[in-house]
């Protein structure tokens, strides 16, 4: 009897350990940065990312990649289902610089420096009827007459090149008129109106400046050239009597039809003959280029017939590979609901550049996988005997489509996660307390009652504890939790983001290795709905 009533003891002193709690309050709310889009610390829209969500993020060496859901360029254009930037800042105290994106391969790329900006052009980065492949940087239409103006600076084309490199006036493929210098020798204002080739003026010898030049009420566009920039000499017009023209962009472009790849310095850029500033020019001027043999972040999963988007979920490094869970989504409901046809993992053997996807690693529509955070157990300093979980053990933390399921648990040895049969789900608990994994998704127990959407988990050192962050569609808050074990039992969620503070949130998510004082200090991305960008918040928590 006296051994019974000892080990009763001892069964409710763990779990009385196992339910208290180290977190006490979460405080000093911060938003570091914005990540994405106009105005951020990076130049996304460099890449033609002007709209973005998500960037969830996973770390491979020194490497860590933000990965971002359905994204586009200016003007709504050059929609992507998702895109991927890279980076080795490991400082998050005053932002994340990227590096860069994963880009179209042999692309055409631009830079700013002070007052001019450089286009790297590739070969065969054409423009012509039905071809969009030329790097430009363009603005919107100023309202009434206006001009656009520029000096070429260099041009590194070789003499006869294939190539043409100037002002630009572009609507689409099928209307835009490019006005500069031909094969690096002389001059042209030709393009494709309605999809026919115009030639509007040529010259037989080459001028450093530019303009082209809207006259007030009319559509009627004048091509002129200066030695100087004082004196100008009209080279043709184009009277734009349909209108083809009527809502294209204007700004610096280049083509390159099978020479070789060339550079091009653009200065003194102007508009109404008043030159641009630097900063000006970076806030003005949009990467046009296309998504797949430009700059521009390429899209790397791609959605299926009777699909509308494919969206990663969250992604995670193993043996040099690189491995994004995604799902399909098929239909988009009332806020927060939507379906999937499925999900499943794809996988990149050369760095994120490519991704394939692999078909025998799928989960239905019907999942509770639908959406993962996925944690490695590696990040634990002591993982408890008997819980058949090794340092090589890969969580999943996931959710069903929408925001309104609960939280289930199913794990993967990290060499493994490319056999579906290799995944186990947690079943609860036996009356020892050790926790039972099932082969079939079907037994998978709830960890986290609902509401949960994107949910994002890790070990928090300064806690001693796992925790996980989510979106409560109910309140409309970031919520945190914290538990001893993966599978629980976890905490009563405390408040990471109010909604009344910023309206439209949702995320949020974590990374092991954005935190200060081993993780005090937790810093997490945060997308708003309204700009629909990414931003970098800090909390700390409180124990």
């Amino acid at each position: 009897m006296t051994r019974v009533a000892v080990l009763l003891l001892s069964v409710v002193f763990i779990s009385s350990f196992l339910l208290a709690t180290s977190l006490k309050d979460v405080s000093e709310l911060e938003m570091v940065a914005k990540l994405t889009g106009p105005n951020a610390i990076n130049n996304t829209l460099k890449y033609d990312v002007f709209g973005t969500d998500l960037g969830h993020s996973f770390n491979d060496g020194e490497i860590t990649f933000f990965v971002f859901g359905d994204t586009f360029g200016i003007n709504n254009t050059n929609w992507r289902k998702n895109v991927i930037a890279f980076t080795t800042d490991q400082d998050p105290s005053d932002g994340i610089i990227f590096e860069g994106f994963i880009t179209g391969d042999g692309g055409s790329t631009y830079e700013f420096s002070e007052n001019t900006i450089k286009l790297n052009v590739g070969k065969d980065a054409d423009l012509w009827s039905g071809v969009d492949l030329a790097p430009k940087l363009l603005k919107s239409q100023l309202p009434g007459g206006w001009s656009i103006e520029t000096r070429i600076e260099s041009n590194s084309a070789p003499i006869g090149a294939t190539s043409f490199c100037g002002l630009l006036f572009f609507s689409e493929m099928q209307n835009w008129i490019m006005w500069g210098h031909l094969g690096n020798r002389t001059m042209e204002a030709s393009g494709i109106i309605g999809g026919e080739f115009v030639k509007i003026a040529e010259v037989a010898s080459k001028y450093p400046y530019l303009r082209i030049e809207n006259r007030l009420f009319s559509n009627t566009y004048v091509f002129s050239y200066s030695q100087d920039g004082k004196n100008w000499i009209e080279a043709g017009s184009f009277d734009d009597k349909e209108g083809f023209l009527n809502s294209a962009r204007y700004g610096i472009g280049a083509k390159e039809w099978g020479t070789s790849d060339y550079e091009v310095i653009f200065a003194d850029i102007a508009e109404n003959s008043v030159n641009f500033a630097a900063q000006e020019l970076r806030e003005s001027f949009y990467w046009g280029g296309p998504g797949e043999s430009s700059g521009a972040a390429k899209e790397l999963i791609h959605s299926t017939p009777g699909n509308i988007t494919a969206i990663p979920t969250n992604g995670v490094a193993v043996n040099s590979r690189l491995y994004l869970h995604y799902m399909m989504v098929n239909y988009w409901g009332e806020p927060g609901r939507w379906n999937t046809s499925y999900s499943g993992l794809a996988v990149s053997k050369n760095g994120g550049r490519t991704w394939d996807v692999l078909d025998s690693v799928k989960w239905s529509s019907e999942s509770n996988f639908a959406q993962v955070g996925i944690a490695k157990a590696s990040q634990w300093p002591k993982i408890p005997d008997g819980c058949d979980v090794n340092s090589d053990t890969l969580f999943f933390f996931g959710i069903p489509s929408g925001r309104f399921g609960g939280v289930k648990l199913m794990k993967v040895n990290g060499e493994e996660i490319e056999k579906i049969d290799a995944y186990r789900y947690f079943s609860g608990l036996d009356d020892s307390g050790i926790p039972q994994w099932s082969e079939k998704e079907e037994d998978a127990e709830i960890i986290i009652e609902a509401p949960v959407g994107e949910c994002s988990a890790m070990y928090n050192h300064f806690l001693g504890k796992w925790i996980i962050t989510s979106l409560n569609e109910h309140s409309h808050d970031l919520e945190i939790r914290e538990s001893a074990n993966p599978w629980g039992p976890w905490s009563k969620p405390f408040q990471l983001v109010s909604s009344r503070e910023y309206s439209g949130l949702y995320g949020a998510f974590l990374n092991p290795m954005l935190v200060e004082n081993e993780g005090e200090y937790i810093y997490f991305t945060m997308s708003l709905w309204t700009p629909y960008n990414v931003y970098l918040m800090k909390a700390r928590l409180v124990k």
